[in-house]
């Protein structure tokens, strides 16, 4: 490797072909050095060998040294600058034809940007092969991706989707306007009809409502059945009903409100009190016994109450007597007739000669109380002598032993279809 300064002297001829040979190994080598050739001028090109594999080709303008080529010694290849060449000297490089990456990626170093800036209104093009166009985003390591596909050819589809111009927020999701503007939006209120809620192959589809999630994370379902003969189609009421009112379907799927429907006789509702400790009372005068009321609504005035009580009374020794009867509000209900100075009374009781008997008191009444209002039936108790003492669920002397009972009493109240 040789360089020249392209001046040949006056001399002898030893001198000028030790000179000529000088100049011709320069060019033999294509002026090699690691500097311009002293005798340059513009055109000249040389060799820069200040790299010993890495050679590179240079052209001299009279001012400055422009790259033609970069030789690798190692892998035996030439990189030309411009066309074809080194591109990062090519400040407006082009393809003369497709780019084939064969097999290997583009790739960016000190985690800078991919960047692809089409001219005016100009599009990033993701062509179709044996299937449609396709986008893969994978992971960190690229080991999993998902991909966002084109539609087939077969749907014919050519749209725009433009995303919207705000930041989303939380539980939010992205809407069409139908014109391929989107925006984000709630999910209440912005469903289409019909809904489906697919099943699978075991169940048919629920809906689940959580509770509140500061309570707990339980829910409440509507569930289609397994199997379904037909479409069934269930339409809801236009207002809300009444108290105790049903839904009922007029059997095409309509539904209404409704009060409980039942057939003559049927019993409708069941209210039910139990007292199981002990209640006294002395003297004269019907005394409510506590813990043997029950209120019940009837649904409509023709249904009439059906009444059931049972109670055990007791009184002192010696033949003395007890009166029971039944009450709807303060109007005394299931009584005998009106007799001189007989007490007027449901059931009554007349003590044996000793105080350890405990008789049973049972009774039932269809009632007809002809309103819808809330309705309470009790019992009353009144001793048949002034200065005694009577009792529900004892007996008399009530002694602490296994020969006397403590009993229960109750009152049921059914309402009756009328």
């Amino acid at each position: 490797m040789a360089q020249h300064d392209f001046v040949i002297n006056n001399q002898g001829f030893p001198a000028f072909r030790a000179d000529l040979n000088d100049f011709l190994s320069a060019v033999k080598t294509t002026h090699s050095g690691s500097s311009l050739p002293s005798g340059a001028a513009a055109g000249t090109i040389w060799l820069d060998t200040s790299s010993a594999t890495v050679p590179l080709l240079k052209y001299y303008d009279g001012a400055d040294n422009i790259l033609l080529a970069t030789i690798n010694h190692t892998t035996n290849t030439v990189s030309f600058s411009g066309a074809g060449g080194d591109l990062v000297n090519d400040l407006t490089p082009q393809l003369g034809g497709n780019l084939d990456t064969n097999t290997h990626s583009i790739v960016t170093t000190s985690n800078a940007n991919v960047k692809l800036y089409p001219n005016g209104t100009g599009k990033v093009e993701i062509g179709g092969a044996t299937n449609s166009g396709r986008i893969q985003l994978n992971c960190e390591t690229n080991s999993h991706g998902i991909v966002l596909a084109s539609p087939p050819h077969s749907a014919g589809m050519s749209y725009t989707l433009t995303f919207p111009q705000t930041n989303p927020s939380a539980g939010k999701v992205l809407q069409t306007d139908g014109s391929g503007n989107l925006s984000f939006a709630s999910v209440v209120g912005s469903l289409s009809t019909p809904l489906v809620v697919t099943g699978d192959a075991t169940a048919g589809s629920e809906i689940r409502l959580p509770e509140d999630t500061d309570n707990g994370s339980n829910y409440v379902a509507l569930k289609a059945a397994n199997s379904i003969a037909s479409n069934v189609t269930f339409t809801l009421p236009s207002a809300d009903g009444t108290a105790n009112q049903v839904l009922q379907t007029n059997g095409s799927g309509v539904l209404s409100f409704a009060n409980v429907s039942a057939s003559a006789g049927q019993v409708i509702q069941v209210v039910s009190t139990t007292k199981t400790d002990t209640f006294s009372t002395t003297g004269l005068g019907f005394t409510d016994v506590t813990g043997l009321s029950v209120s019940i609504t009837p649904s409509s005035a023709s249904n009439k109450i059906l009444v059931f009580y049972s109670t055990s009374i007791s009184s002192p020794s010696g033949q003395y007597s007890a009166h029971l009867r039944l009450v709807r509000g303060s109007t005394e209900i299931y009584i005998g007739d009106a007799d001189g100075n007989r007490t007027r009374a449901s059931s009554g009781y007349w003590s044996p000669s000793d105080g350890h008997h405990l008789s049973d008191s049972n009774g039932n009444f269809l009632d007809s109380p002809s309103t819808t209002s809330a309705t309470t039936y009790k019992l009353q108790l009144q001793s048949g002598y002034s200065g005694q003492t009577v009792y529900i669920n004892r007996n008399y002397t009530d002694s602490n032993g296994t020969e006397h009972s403590r009993t229960a009493s109750t009152i049921t109240v059914m309402e009756v279809k009328g």
